[in-house]
């Protein structure tokens, strides 16, 4: 047959045709979902969120102090407080799962969880297309790309599409009755602010959806509810503000929304989640940050060419987390969330013309391929290490003093804080790790290890595991300085680190 171009255009009419090229990059769309789900568990957080589990779980209740750093410890803030007890549904999930199977037990919760939030942008489609396919592919495939399912913050990415579903179903649909979007609102809520701080984005988003839809009654043009269901949305959504004060930290949790003091404030500015935008942009190498601004503007082109332009709930949404996106990277996850949910939306009630079908389907496949080149490497490591990287952490060097039964307070790099009291602590603790819990002592990691003798005789350092190379990639300073003291013996080292004891 010879090709032609009305040969090709007829090909491309024939629903058979269409149906299988739909089946296959469906298929195809969830043999990468689950390479991004086949990864090490990198995330340093996950492993003091799975040891803090195990000790709520042995204790039946949750920790008034830290139960892993040496004394003395800071005195209590809200900050501290917050940290130590807003995950714990989450954290004893994870207890759950790995005692279910160990680490393989931790990987089906990551599948698990993946698969839910997948199911919210499912079962809000209407259509449930071809194009609401890849509108949803392109939020989520950036979201599990640079996010891990095991870390509580995805189930605030989870709680925030359902939250934003609910409504907006809501607001589509016909009959706008109570009690089908308080109950599963507040149990959202309830879940939310039990497993992660990230609910206070949820009280953001709440507020925002009353406010916008109160400031349509200022003008007919705007489209205001009715009044009978403008007070139906408010009532639902007040009952979901303030059953989220149902946690360990109550009415305090507002206070972590206001402004961070000046110690607060030295911490935030050395955590990258942290980073704007822009920072990000600057610092790294990788397509991410590039990607990022594409959907930006992907996002503008959406909300101009939509019917729903002068909503101004859909725009005032994508507005705050656009901006809150931009300023803190943190928040970026869910500003795409809303991106994707508006983009189902749009597939579901507008006409996509053939150029918008050809650039959604090419932004899909880059956004797809990209967000690939981590694979054969991720890969590779799981066959060498299975699923905690050997080559990142020091598994080594923790088997090491377990094995030898060697005792004392641990200093180790920030990076591997919480995998070392996940191994070694409570019975050990340790100096250090990423949640920062005590302001004096980053300041000391970050800038007072110049004069690291006195900082080990300060809180009493017996074991030191420190990193074969720095940040930078030069050996490691604290290494050095410990193999020429005579105070201090090496008595293990691998490729990746080294342990050293206070003679």
């Amino acid at each position: 047959m010879n090709i032609t171009v009305q040969n090709v255009k007829k090909l491309s009419e024939d629903r058979r045709i269409r149906s299988g090229f739909v089946a296959v990059i469906s298929a195809l769309f969830c043999i990468v979902l689950a390479l991004h789900l086949i990864k090490p568990l990198f995330d340093p957080d996950f492993y003091w969120h799975l040891k803090t589990g195990f000790w709520i779980w042995d204790h039946k209740g949750l920790p008034d102090i830290d139960p892993f750093s040496i004394n003395p410890q800071q005195a209590d803030s809200h900050r501290t407080r917050f940290i130590l007890t807003s995950y714990w549904l989450f954290q004893l999930l994870l207890c759950g799962f790995y005692k279910l199977g160990g680490f393989n037990g931790i990987i089906l919760f990551r599948f698990i969880l993946a698969a839910i939030f997948i199911a919210v942008f499912y079962r809000f489609s209407v259509r449930k297309n071809f194009l609401a396919l890849l509108a949803a592919g392109i939020g989520v495939t950036q979201i599990l790309e640079s996010h891990f399912p095991e870390r509580p913050q995805f189930i605030s990415f989870i709680c925030s599409a359902l939250l934003l579903a609910l409504i907006f179903s809501w607001l589509r649909g016909k009959e706008k009755k109570l009690f089908p979007l308080m109950i599963p609102l507040c149990l959202t809520m309830l879940l939310w602010a039990n497993s992660h701080g990230g609910f206070l984005l949820g009280l953001i988003l709440l507020s925002c959806i009353l406010l916008t839809e109160a400031i349509k009654f200022i003008h007919p043009a705007l489209s205001p509810l009715p009044r009978n269901e403008y007070v139906t949305l408010g009532i639902s959504l007040s009952a979901a503000i303030l059953i989220s004060i149902a946690n360990p930290n109550h009415i305090h949790s507002i206070e972590m929304i206001l402004p961070s003091g000046e110690a607060n404030s030295f911490i935030y500015s050395s955590i990258l989640e942290f980073s704007s935008l822009y920072e990000c942009f600057k610092s790294t190498d990788g397509s991410e940050p590039v990607i990022a601004f594409c959907s930006y503007i992907f996002a503008l082109i959406l909300l101009f060419s939509s019917r729903e332009r002068t909503n101004i709930t859909w725009v005032g949404l994508l507005t705050v987390l656009g901006y809150m996106g931009m300023s803190h990277i943190r928040h970026y996850p869910f500003f795409l969330i809303c991106v994707t949910l508006f983009a189902i939306h749009y597939v579901d009630t507008n006409v996509i013309g053939k150029t918008a079908r050809i650039i959604l389907f090419a932004f899909f496949i880059t956004v797809v391929t990209l967000s690939l080149s981590k694979t054969p490497g991720n890969l590779k490591r799981i066959s060498m290490y299975g699923w905690v990287p050997a080559s990142y952490y020091p598994v080594k060097g923790c088997d090491f003093i377990n094995a030898n039964g060697m005792n004392g307070n641990v200093f180790t790099s920030m990076d591997w804080g919480g995998y070392v009291i996940w191994r070694l602590s409570p019975q050990q603790k340790v100096f250090f790790d990423g949640r920062q819990l005590d302001p004096s002592r980053s300041w000391e990691y970050f800038y007072g290890m110049d004069n690291w003798k006195r900082i080990f005789d300060k809180y009493d350092i017996r074991v030191v595991i420190t990193p074969n190379v720095d940040d930078s990639l030069k050996p490691a300073s604290l290494k050095a300085a410990l193999q020429a003291d005579s105070g201090w013996q090496l008595v293990n080292s691998v490729n990746n680190g080294a342990v050293f004891v206070r003679r």
